[in-house]
């Protein structure tokens, strides 16, 4: 084999393996989304799901998701990349679409943030991120009223 066909053709090999290697480091995991603490009937909740502290930051979600309060307990399946995550929820108690805050900055209405107790001011997206690192992985917070 000349020169010229042998570098051809370990080209055409490097192209053809790299449709597979993507592949394989994008499979998407299935999650369950969870929401507790949810008031039946007084609101739509309202989930975000960050990807990047940039995306958080500027207020911009890989997804977003609304679902119907018909239960305390409210569970969403989807699906995700492995990766660090920040799972944002509220229940829009007058349907604004929007998380109502007072002068300081404070929810006015029932909301939650993964890793976040409650207790003092939500870190970043790094101090409350998930990482999705296998299958059926549940993202669990709970709504609270500040």
């Amino acid at each position: 084999m000349n020169k010229s066909l042998r570098a051809a053709f370990l080209l055409f090999l490097s192209f053809a393996f790299i449709p597979l290697c993507v592949t394989a480091q994008s499979q998407d995991l299935p999650v369950i989304v969870e929401i507790s603490e949810v008031q039946v009937g007084a609101g739509d909740v309202l989930i975000a799901i960050f990807a990047t502290a940039d995306s958080y930051k500027k207020e911009q979600p890989l997804q977003s998701i609304i679902l119907l309060p018909d239960a305390a307990t409210l569970r969403w399946n989807l699906s995700l990349p492995p990766g660090a995550y920040v799972v944002s929820a509220f229940q829009d108690s007058n349907g604004n679409r929007k998380l109502d805050k007072n002068f300081f900055g404070i929810p006015r209405e029932r909301f939650a943030l993964s890793n976040y107790d409650g207790k003092g001011i939500p870190g970043g997206f790094n101090a409350l991120k998930i990482q999705v690192e296998r299958a059926q992985q549940l993202l669990s917070s709970v709504l609270i009223q500040m």
